[in-house]
């Protein structure tokens, strides 16, 4: 009787490369993970709850396949899930035959519809040609360098929106870019004030409060920029 291999993302197995990027938060870790049993690959959408809270969201498990003759196949599953505190649950799994020149990408989301929030996720890359693993690796380092200083928006109010608006402006007049991707987030306060906050990295670097007052929003700017160039003076 043949006994099923368990790997981790990272792991390394015959000719196969795994490449996996996975993001999340303090409560809650998304990971996908890969049992190989002769030329059968099983992926499994694993999620656990670090926390004592209850949690009921939604998943995606999407898996796209690329056979020697470049045919795409899509196996998409997904649904509603609940967990309790302390709980690790496996949502789905989705089983692939596989050969010599194979390409597998996996993505895993766990989202909170009601906010439109993406919680967590996590990423895999399963790869069994050499050019395309090749190809891939510099795709990848590609990517990385594209994001790299992207600041994204995530403001709520029209504050929120001019404040992003004159970062990024200011931010655009930079030779100089920063070495990470910035989030600016907005979240509601009290009555009809917000906060405002900047993330690197899932890492509070600034936040403050919002205020209709011009001057206020330009001083909040130029704060947030000193705070992004002495976090990234520390890399």
């Amino acid at each position: 009787m043949k006994t099923p291999i368990l790997f981790m993302l990272s792991s390394l197995i015959a000719t196969q490369i795994c490449f996996s990027q996975q993001s999340g938060n303090k409560d809650m870790i998304a990971e996908i993970k890969v049992e190989q049993t002769e030329n059968i690959l099983t992926l499994s959408a694993n999620v656990q709850n670090l926390s004592p809270l209850y949690f009921s969201h939604n998943y995606l498990l999407l898996v796209k396949k690329t056979n020697s003759q470049n045919n795409l196949s899509i196996n998409r599953q997904g649904g509603k899930f609940t967990l309790e505190p302390e709980e690790a649950k496996i949502l789905s799994t989705i089983r692939l035959n596989q050969n010599d020149k194979t390409s597998i990408q996996a993505f895993l989301y766990i989202r909170d519809e009601e906010k439109n929030k993406l919680i967590t996720k996590d990423s895999l890359f399963i790869n069994t040609n050499k050019e395309q693993q090749q190809k891939r690796s510099q795709d990848q380092a590609k990517n990385q360098l594209l994001l790299d200083g992207m600041i994204i928006d995530q403001t709520k109010t029209k504050f929120g929106k001019n404040f992003y608006d004159e970062l990024f402006s200011k931010y655009n007049q930079f030779s100089k870019k920063f070495n990470f991707v910035i989030t600016v987030s907005e979240y509601p306060y009290r009555g009809m004030t917000t906060a405002i906050e900047i993330k690197v990295n899932r890492e509070t670097v600034y936040k403050f409060f919002s205020n209709p007052n011009e001057e206020y929003r330009k001083k909040q700017v130029s704060m947030t920029l000193r705070r992004l160039w002495k976090y990234q003076s520390r890399q």
